[in-house]
């Protein structure tokens, strides 16, 4: 991080706080777009959709969207809304874009974007066993502001329009922060207690409320809110015990066997290489399945145990396809 030295400490505050916030914005983009955790709202969706079915290459097939079928180009908010959904795609990575004289000329289609609607139907998979959707709610106040701002025809007709002191600024940032609202220079505050903020809505915001009503109809339709063992395994008979799972409202009898337990050191034991381990990780992981395989068979009663202790190690170290197949297999 180069930062010019100046005599002048306003402006050295000043890029500072530049050089700061574009690092952090670099570091938000990154862990975006390497979690497949998420799901496009129906417009961008279609788009990738047609990107990916069109027989032109790419972005030929993207810049001829900027016009119409009579050869005029698109009206000013038909242009605006496109390149708000083309905005979505590249933060997420499923594209990547050059532009030149407003225009895409350069670019491919990356292979998270390819693999798009395979990893959604995966992920839905991972999130209906326990997983959950990264889908940021707002809380009442800041969902409030953001169906004002939505409601007013200035702002979403504007690309930059400076948002009223009414609102509270904590939460104006919050909304930046949260990716609903873009702000090139954020909230900036006056010694009066003030403070003037440019922003304009991302396409995030304006699908909020339908994003929102897919988590809340994917939440109520999960098999468990909760994972949790109501009974203990602690007698000598494993293979008769019973593993009672879910919520407070549904339970569900899994039994688990020692054909379980062979099948799930077996299936470790050959995706070893794909979770993505590191070396010390993988020798760890190796390790507690050979401490598994010792107590099927001098320790049976301690295998619960057992296999938890490998289900808080996939946790602990961030392997979630790991955590989510023991807790589909023995309730966790």
């Amino acid at each position: 991080m180069k930062i010019k030295i100046t005599s002048n400490f306003k402006e050295f505050e000043k890029e500072l706080n530049n050089k700061v916030k574009q690092i952090i914005d670099k570091e938000q983009r990154t862990m975006q777009t390497q979690n497949q955790g998420f799901i496009l709202d129906d417009e961008s969706e279609k788009l990738l959709k047609t990107l990916l079915s069109s027989e032109k290459p790419f972005p030929q097939s993207l810049k001829e969207m900027f016009f119409k079928s009579n050869g005029e180009p698109l009206d000013y908010y038909e242009d605006e809304h496109l390149r708000a959904i083309i905005h979505e795609l590249v933060s997420y990575g499923l594209i990547s874009v050059k532009w030149g004289d407003g225009f895409p000329i350069l670019g491919r289609i990356e292979q998270k974007g390819r693999s798009y609607f395979e990893m959604k139907e995966k992920y839905l998979q991972i999130y209906n066993q326990g997983e959950s959707m990264q889908f940021k709610l707002l809380d009442k106040e800041s969902e409030k502001v953001l169906k004002e701002l939505l409601s007013n025809k200035e702002f979403c007709n504007n690309p930059c329009f400076i948002i009223p002191n009414n609102y509270s600024p904590t939460v104006i940032e919050n909304l930046i922060n949260l990716g609903y609202l873009y702000s090139k220079k954020g909230v900036q505050y006056f010694t009066d207690g003030g403070y003037v903020c440019g922003a304009r809505l991302t396409q995030a915001a304006k699908t909020y409320d339908e994003m929102k009503e897919k988590f809340e109809k994917m939440n109520n339709n999960k098999t468990y809110n909760n994972y949790g063992v109501y009974n203990d395994l602690s007698g000598s008979n494993f293979e008769n015990s019973n593993v009672m799972v879910g919520n407070t409202n549904s339970t569900q009898n899994i039994t688990i066997t020692n054909e379980m337990v062979d099948e799930i050191i077996d299936t470790i034991t050959s995706k070893i290489e794909e979770y993505g381990l590191s070396d010390k990780n993988k020798q760890e992981l190796k390790d507690l399945l050979e401490d598994l395989k010792e107590k099927q068979v001098k320790k049976p009663n301690l295998l619960k145990r057992a296999l938890q202790g490998i289900w808080n190690f996939a946790k602990d170290v961030g392997c979630q396809v790991l955590a989510t197949y023991l807790a589909y297999k023995c309730g966790f």
